[in-house]
Order: C-alpha cells, then sequence, then structure tokens
C-alpha cells in the first residue's frame, strides 16, 4: 500500500469529529474499505492475437504482419523454430523499431534442429496491419517455423521470470514434455518444434498457435507463484523441442488517492451517524 493511500486516510481522520471508541471504529472501518478499494489492481497477461508461418519451404528470411492494433506497453513474444543445427538467427525486428531480447536458445537436438524464443516488452503503438515482425538467419534454412504472440499486461521492465528447456524423442497421447515452476504470477507459454506437429494440446493447457512443426502452448488463464505446471499435449513426432517461459504480470500504477470519497454525516449533537464509502 503506498504512503499516499495512508497520507489521504489520516487526513480523513483528523478532520472527523469523532468522539466515542465506536465511532472511531465505524470510521476506521471505513477509511479501510476505501483503502482497499482505491488500491491498484493487478493487470493479468492476457492474449490478444497471433500470427504464423510455416509451409515446408526453405527460407532465409520469414515475416508476419499482426493483424489487429497493438498498445503501447504491450508485449511481443517470437518462437522460432528451424531444420539444422548449424544456422543462427541474424536477427528479430518489426516495423515499430522494437527491440527483441533472446529469452532462451538457440537450443538443438542432436544435430538435428533449432528453437529460440524472444521477446519484446513495452513495445510502441501500431495501428492494425502496420507491424511487421521479420526474422533474418545466417543461411538459408529448411522448414522454418514462425511463431508471433501479443499480449497486454506482462512487466515492462523484467518480464522473464522461469525458463525451462527440454528435449526428446518419440511423441503419443498426453505426452508431458517438462514441468515448470513459477516464482511469480503471470503466463506461462511453452513453444514447441518438432518433425510431426502437435495433435492436440493436454489437460490445463490451450494452444495460443500452431502449424506443421511448431506450436506454442499456454498453462491455462495464468500462472500463480510457487505452483508447479505439467506442459502436456499430444503428438510431438519422432523429436521435439520444448521452450518454457514464464512471464511475469505487470502491475498497474497506484490508482489517484482521490479517486475514491468517504462522505460523514452527524447527528444535531456532533456524534458520527453515517458513513458512506464511494470507491473510485
Amino acid at each position: 500500500m503506498s504512503k499516499e493511500y495512508f497520507a489521504v486516510a489520516l487526513r480523513r481522520i483528523a478532520r472527523a469529529k469523532v468522539f466515542s471508541i465506536l465511532e472511531r471504529l465505524k470510521l476506521l472501518t471505513a477509511v479501510l474499505v476505501f483503502i482497499l478499494a482505491s488500491s491498484p489492481a493487478s493487470a493479468y497477461p492476457q492474449f490478444v492475437q497471433e500470427k504464423s508461418l510455416w509451409d515446408g519451404n526453405s527460407y532465409s528470411t520469414m515475416s508476419v504482419t499482426l493483424t489487429n492494433a497493438q498498445v503501447a506497453g504491450d508485449f511481443l513474444y517470437v518462437a522460432v523454430g528451424w531444420g539444422n543445427a548449424t544456422a543462427t538467427i541474424n536477427s528479430v525486428s518489426d516495423s515499430r523499431g522494437n527491440t527483441y531480447t533472446l529469452a532462451t536458445g538457440p537450443f538443438t537436438i542432436s544435430g538435428t534442429a533449432r528453437q529460440s524464443v524472444y521477446y519484446a516488452k513495452n513495445i510502441a503503438a501500431a495501428a492494425a496491419g502496420a507491424n511487421t515482425v521479420t526474422i533474418v538467419f545466417s543461411a538459408s534454412v529448411p522448414s522454418p517455423s514462425l511463431r508471433v504472440l501479443h499480449f497486454t499486461g506482462v512487466d515492462r521492465v523484467n518480464p522473464v521470470d522461469v525458463i525451462s528447456t527440454q528435449t526428446g524423442t518419440g511423441g503419443g497421447p498426453e505426452t508431458t514434455f517438462d514441468y515448470v515452476t513459477a516464482t511469480s504470477d503471470g503466463v506461462l507459454l511453452a513453444a514447441g518444434y518438432t518433425d510431426g506437429g502437435l495433435s492436440s494440446p493436454g489437460d490445463g493447457m490451450l494452444e495460443l498457435s500452431g502449424d506443421g512443426r511448431g506450436f506454442v502452448l499456454c498453462a491455462g488463464a495464468g500462472v500463480g507463484a510457487g505452483l508447479t505446471y505439467p506442459i502436456i499435449a499430444s503428438g510431438g513426432g519422432t523429436w521435439w523441442i520444448v521452450q518454457s517461459v514464464v512471464f511475469k504480470q505487470a502491475t498497474s500504477p497506484p490508482a489517484s488517492p482521490t479517486a475514491g470519497s468517504v462522505t460523514y454525516q452527524y447527528d444535531s449533537f456532533g456524534r458520527l451517524k453515517q458513513v458512506t464509502v464511494t470507491p473510485h
């Protein structure tokens, strides 16, 4: 709770004409309700849109354009998988000049394939259809998969909480790719790249993006600090890479301490008769 909220509460107590202990308790209760009603709420990450590209061809450059507008301060998530173990990603960029940071990768499975996950925090605003995300590889790569996801409500300063990467061979119904324990509230995204794609997400998983090679799973609507989440899906082909990242939720800036109000009514003897709390 910020010092501004306490200052407002103390000023209201000082101005009130309260005489009895009972009246003081009534007023204190009203002030506490006011403080709680005026407290800033957490902004949980919300999925907005996704764009992906995979067609089985080879590329040295890949691009996708986001359909919907982006608001300043939003968050972009980029997962890229490709079918060799030697090429790298030279750059990740977009039309709005946002800075992309490598969260994890490149991770290689047995000389067969690679995947990396990038993100852009606190992004610039963009009109609908006005932002294109572009990946440039060091060489032409076979069967690359590009997945771009747009969120609101992700921490704008230091968004990464936990990172976990697993690889394996074989797949099938209800394959558990990983277990991830969050240390902050937020959103858990698991990017996968396989030679067989994904059949369906498992219990508690949502598939936010998917194509013939790559997918992005989300653990429900959000994750809680200290809880462990299994990354489960059906499929996986003969080999797979799964990179999971928990991104922390953003916290809204403190609400104005004058956003709410408390009204006091007294009887003809100056005793407190009624307290009315109006939240912001």
